[in-house]
């Protein structure tokens, strides 16, 4: 009997290793919705001004009518999340970048870069260099979080170039996977539990 509880303890803590599957983290206003207008600033974010999408003719927003802009890419977007760091844990942003408006000739590509990060910790970062065209690109940084980090706010910054051109940003998507050997520990802990309860 009891070695068949060790080999199902085994079989459980493979199948949660096994499974370990992404989180999706709250990013407030990530589409630039609220208090979305042309020159004004959007809700939860400093920096940039969210714009509609037929302002001077640009590619419209991936989701909803808004999107945010950097005036000539010299700037920054930031917002500090209510989520925490958490050691060892892989995080993904994706981020919809695209041009200011849709002109090849004077701006013939857009730069910037996305970057997650808690406190001095630099969790993902992306520069991008993208052609202009009528569209918005998805850029996306992966990164794992140091043990430094563990327990701080995670703060998202999107920036511009060296002023040759504007940017600008929608759709602000962030997910966690845990480590799989925390997950591990924790299904261990939890049977080692159970069986001494059972004894």
């Amino acid at each position: 009997m009891k070695t068949m509880k060790v080999m199902l303890a085994v079989l459980a803590i493979t199948m949660v290793a096994g499974t370990v599957h992404a989180d999706v983290i709250s990013v407030p206003n990530y589409s630039f919705e609220l208090n979305g207008g042309s020159w004004t600033a959007a809700d939860n974010w400093t920096g940039g001004f969210a714009m509609g999408s037929d302002v001077f003719g640009g590619p419209p927003g991936t989701d909803g009518n808004y999107r945010l802009g950097l005036w000539w890419g010299n700037g920054s977007i930031t917002q500090t999340l209510a989520d925490t760091a958490i050691a060892g844990a892989t995080y993904t942003l994706t981020v919809a970048a695209g041009p200011y408006y849709a002109d090849p000739v004077n701006q013939p590509a857009i730069e910037g870069q996305i970057q997650l990060s808690a406190g001095a910790d630099v969790i993902a970062v992306m520069p991008f260099n993208e052609p202009v065209a009528w569209a918005m690109y998805d850029i996306t940084a992966t990164g794992i979080a140091p043990a430094t980090a563990a327990g701080v706010p995670l703060t998202l910054t999107f920036t511009g170039d060296n002023g040759t051109s504007m940017i600008s940003y929608d759709n602000v998507r962030l997910t966690v996977t845990p480590e799989p050997a925390t997950m591990a520990l924790l299904v261990i802990g939890g049977i080692a539990a159970l069986l001494r309860r059972r004894k």
